[in-house]
């Protein structure tokens, strides 16, 4: 059995108005076309769905048995219709982000109170996850993008560069390096480092470019809040991304810039390759390209 929507709305306009004229006039056909649709109608289904002559339509018993079903499909086509575009319209939807915790709880919020603003009907999901877990989420196909530092060599995802982030030195505020506005490589020489295991890339930078000036020590922790605890104690420096020090507040402490060639942390966007963005999660997308970190949020 095959039939159209618009064949559909035909039969339920003639069944309405029994007026070959006036059902035509309220599906927006001619006569002749409503007459066609009607006839292609009878021949699908098998079986004649009007008595009709010269003056009369009225339905037959199996137009009558038909009749019901065909509302019912109307109405449930022109609900998901309605669906659909509320979905582009972005007044309906879900998306689902993970991104990393520092990310999570210091950049995205009030991305994510503009787009709640712009979208409130929009159901939002947020995993503030590492970077191989939040990827993971992508894959398992629970959240439509993720933002991570180290995107995985995976062939199902789309990798595209997101922002920089560099680095701060973090020390005690009696240290040497504290009167520094500008800190040099061979500044950093002989110092001792504390840093995250996950971001061993300042480990690896000081091994490659101080080679003959070996830091005395390093000390690698998993959470931040330990690197910020062991340089309040004199243990040591850090050198802490950016935007992991989204909440700072440790008097004792001080920061410095840390501008050394090569010493960044890329951040990416990762998505399923070759697919389409929901309407809602591209518009995400879009408002967290468009204030990147760094970038001012315009409302």
């Amino acid at each position: 059995m095959n039939f159209s929507i618009r064949q559909l709305h035909a039969f339920l306009a003639l069944a309405e108005t029994r007026n070959f004229t006036r059902a035509a006039a309220k599906v927006h056909l001619s006569q002749p076309a409503l007459s066609a649709a009607i006839r292609s109608l009878e021949d699908s289904v098998g079986a004649r769905l009007f008595h009709r002559d010269t003056r009369h339509v009225d339905l037959t018993a199996e137009g009558q048995a038909f009749e019901g079903a065909a509302r019912r499909i109307v109405r449930e086509v022109d609900t998901g219709l309605d669906g659909v575009r509320d979905v582009l319209e972005r007044r309906r939807g879900k998306v689902a982000v993970a991104l990393l915790p520092s990310l999570a709880a210091g950049w995205l919020p009030p991305i994510l109170a503009l787009f709640c603003e712009r979208y409130p009907d929009i159901e939002v999901k947020v995993d503030d996850l590492l970077s191989e877990a939040a990827q993971a989420r992508v894959l398992e196909g629970h959240a439509d993008f993720a933002i991570v530092a180290t995107p995985l060599n995976e062939a199902m995802l789309e990798t595209t560069e997101f922002c920089s982030d560099h680095f701060e030195l973090v020390c005690r505020h009696e240290h040497r390096l504290a009167a520094s506005d500008h800190i040099a490589l061979k500044d950093l020489a002989g110092e001792r480092f504390i840093y995250q295991v996950r971001h061993s890339i300042v480990g690896r930078y000081l091994a490659s470019k101080l080679p003959a000036h070996q830091p005395r020590q390093t000390m690698e922790v998993h959470q931040l809040a330990t690197v910020i605890g062991m340089v309040r104690a004199g243990i040591g420096i850090a050198a802490i991304p950016e935007l992991n020090l989204y909440d700072f507040h440790h008097h004792d402490l001080a920061r410095r810039k840390l501008r050394l060639p090569g010493l960044v942390r890329r951040l990416h966007v990762v998505q399923p390759r070759g697919r389409t963005l929901s309407s809602a999660a591209q518009a995400l997308l879009d408002l967290c390209e468009v204030h990147r970190p760094q970038a001012k949020l315009r409302r």
